[in-house]
């Protein structure tokens, strides 16, 4: 089988962790699978071609997780919100190359799933959750601004978020995105700033290539090197940013969105 539902061509089907619960899929696995990513989609696919139930309310977290982001949920407030941070746990740091066996990973994360509500009453994984919920608050309260552009397209008119981030949170993104749509944030700890988007669809804000857009006069004004991806970009690795400087930085993106989408 294959089981995605990115792309044009799959977008219109169901997560595949659900699609593997039902009877055509469910059991029907051979124990030999390739998938591109290890991840709670992939993962829980498997587990449903292996035969092993998964609860729906697990399911549908995991299918918004996977389509708009962790910050989409509030997770850690789940009735599985242990088997989340266990789960994310085991995948921290790991990095794969391409032909790579990780039969021995994949086992061990099934068995997480077999057991993911009796996870819930592990002191130590709720001990930690805790601690995640307070990263994710942390990384809220360092938004100190935000401002709302309006977008007139041919939907109408409709309302952007901008903010300015200033925190070292590890949470970070997940946090910053419950306050704003595009978000400037600034690492004090390491002086970098990442500019990111909360969902694809905001990459046509900025033109055909997204933040890159950006990128030509972020290298003149503040020094060579930025770039990343249509959906997020960052500064130079090899240079510093003063904290007043991401103020600058701010602005000007907040000046780009509001000339470029003036409602007349």
């Amino acid at each position: 089988y294959t089981l995605d539902h990115h792309g044009e061509e799959y977008k219109h089907l169901e997560n595949p962790a659900k699609r593997a619960q039902y009877g055509e899929f469910f059991g029907k696995g051979d124990g030999y699978y390739v998938v591109s990513h290890l991840d709670l989609d992939s993962v829980l696919t498997i587990a449903g071609l292996e035969g092993i139930r998964v609860d729906n309310e697990l399911i549908d977290i995991v299918s918004k997780i996977d389509i708009h982001g962790a910050h989409s949920v509030d997770w850690t407030k789940s009735r599985y919100a242990n088997f989340l941070k266990a789960f994310w746990d085991s995948l921290q740091g790991l990095r794969f190359s391409d032909g790579q066996d990780v039969t021995e990973l994949v086992e061990k994360l099934l068995e997480l799933v077999k057991k993911a509500e009796k996870l819930a009453d592990v002191p130590e994984l709720t001990a930690k959750v805790r601690a995640w919920d307070a990263e994710i608050e942390r990384a809220k309260q360092g938004v100190v601004r935000v401002e709302k552009v309006q977008i007139k397209d041919s939907d109408g008119v409709n309302e952007v978020k901008v903010g300015l981030a200033k925190s070292d949170s590890p949470a970070g993104f997940e946090g910053f995105y419950r306050k704003a749509d595009i978000v400037v944030a600034y690492n004090p700890k390491f002086k970098k700033v990442t500019i990111a988007l909360k969902t694809d669809n905001l990459v046509t804000l900025f033109g055909e290539k997204g933040l890159l857009e950006l990128v030509p006069e972020l290298d003149a004004e503040f020094g060579a090197g930025w770039g990343g991806r249509p959906t997020i970009i960052g500064s130079p690795r090899d240079k510093a940013i003063d904290e007043e400087v991401v103020d600058k930085i701010y602005e000007k993106i907040l000046n780009f969105l509001q000339n470029k989408w003036r409602i007349k």
